[in-house]
């Protein structure tokens, strides 16, 4: 799309949201009810409203990243917690059309991250870069899950630790997410190519895959008992449904993928693999996000055409990003605003002690293998696979007794997750390489450290 026609397309598709959202929330009572699950005005509020709000969003990066050169994807989180407050007949009315959507989203993006992950891509990060990942996972998982979940287990009253571990372990998985989506593109904003800043990107991967595992630990671990299974054994039933299911699906398409196909069959393959396995997850209460990831993996171990499938979904990555964040808004909850704020705080606090430690405990016997200083900045976007989380565990979090500020803490600290990694990722980009005046001045954010 041309330039000149970014802002006029912005502004329109801005007016079209606006409008879905007065008409939906102007309905009287009579007409709330043409907004009940099936109604076709129902599937088009809902449609309406999500191509306006995916063009608008997709389309104001470009006006927002010339004019103040933020480079972050916080404000789709905040569209959609804006044109679906909780408990209005819109969000009401649309759960059975979003929920949908939502489990197609969350599970392509879950697919190409189980493509990233595959032994081939492992084999070319490195060992080199792979250990410093592992270990700053495990770091931020003792800081980030174990120790709050220690700390409510044994200093708090039974029925708390009943309630409320559940919303500090999601806290925790949702802290070990790593995306270098952001990296990339604030590399690319501000002219930046240092072989610090590739290394971090790899180092990513390694964070990514720490928090897949970590979101299949947290289904497995609260799955419901399985009846003639023994209780003890019902996470072990739980782990052996995600890879199982994840395993099927993932060889079936694998064994499809061996005629070589163009690069729209092999989509379609791999969509239709997705879309099948989201909807079964979705509906048993497994994680969508896990059992595509596994699938995914195993596509990509029995493929030969998993370079070539991973850049058929990076054509992909931007509207996933997009609708991901988006729909991460929309299940926004409510509840009081002194526990919101209050996970928030130990979210934020927290994943830097773990990120601070993890990159401190890395210790290479050789000098030139350490990481940079404060790599530990470049490490906190959640990106898309964050958001595919997030939606993930909100849906797991929806029968819990304390729901609503379960999940509305959860996509807050997505929020401030996103929008603190832009800061910490500029600066720390600024500081390991030779950025010029006028890129640095190109927002009036500035840097923290831009005067050292």
């Amino acid at each position: 799309m041309s330039k000149r026609w970014i802002r006029p397309a912005a502004v329109v598709s801005a007016f079209g949201m606006l409008m879905w959202v007065r008409a939906a929330h102007a309905a009287d009572a009579g007409q709330a009810m043409l907004l009940a699950r099936g109604s076709t005005l129902q599937v088009l509020v809902g449609l309406g409203l999500v191509a306006c709000a995916t063009l608008f969003a997709y389309l104001s990066p470009g006006v927002l990243g010339r004019r103040t050169g933020v480079v972050t994807g916080a404000h789709y989180v905040a569209l959609g917690v804006l044109v679906v407050p909780a408990g209005g007949p819109l969000s009401v009315a649309l759960g059975p059309v979003l929920e949908p959507m939502m489990a197609l989203t969350v599970g392509a993006i879950a697919l190409a991250a189980g493509l990233r992950l595959s032994p081939a891509e492992l084999r070319e990060i490195g060992a080199v870069d792979l250990k410093p990942g592992v270990i700053i996972s495990v770091v931020g998982a003792l800081v980030m899950v174990a120790l709050p979940l220690a700390l409510l287990h044994w200093g708090g009253p039974g029925e708390v630790w009943e309630g409320w571990w559940p919303a500090l372990a999601a806290l925790g998985v949702l802290a070990l997410c790593a995306d270098d989506d952001q990296l990339q593109r604030l590399s690319a904003t501000l002219g930046v190519s240092t072989a610090a800043a590739r290394r971090a990107a790899r180092v990513s991967r390694g964070c990514a895959l720490a928090a897949l595992l970590g979101v299949l630990a947290f289904f497995s671990w609260r799955h419901a008992a399985i009846p003639g299974v023994v209780e003890s054994l019902s996470p072990l039933a739980g782990l052996g449904l995600h890879l199982g299911l994840g395993a099927l699906a993932g060889g079936l398409a694998g064994a499809l993928l061996q005629g070589r196909p163009d690069d729209d069959r092999m989509l379609t393959i791999v969509l239709g693999v997705g879309v099948t396995l989201s909807a079964v997850a979705w509906e048993a209460n497994l994680s969508v996000v896990a059992v595509n990831a596994v699938a995914g993996l195993i596509m990509a171990s029995m493929s030969s055409e998993s370079i070539r499938l991973a850049k058929v979904f990076d054509a992909l990555s931007a509207p996933l990003y997009v609708l991901a964040l988006f729909f991460a808004g929309t299940m926004w909850a409510g509840g009081s605003a002194a526990i919101l704020w209050g996970a928030a705080l130990l979210f934020v606090l927290a994943r830097y002690a773990g990120r601070v430690l993890g990159v401190a405990a890395y210790r290479p016997r050789l000098r030139g293998l350490r990481l940079e200083p404060g790599t530990h900045r470049a490490l906190w976007a959640p990106g898309a696979l964050g958001a595919a989380i997030v939606i993930d565990l909100v849906h797991a979090l929806q029968s819990e007794p304390h729901a609503a500020p379960m999940v509305s803490a959860l996509i807050l600290a997505l929020f401030l997750a996103d929008l603190l990694a832009w800061v910490l990722l500029r600066g720390w980009l600024i500081d390991i390489s030779e950025v010029d005046a006028e890129r640095r001045t190109h927002s009036p954010w500035g840097s923290w450290q831009e005067e050292r």
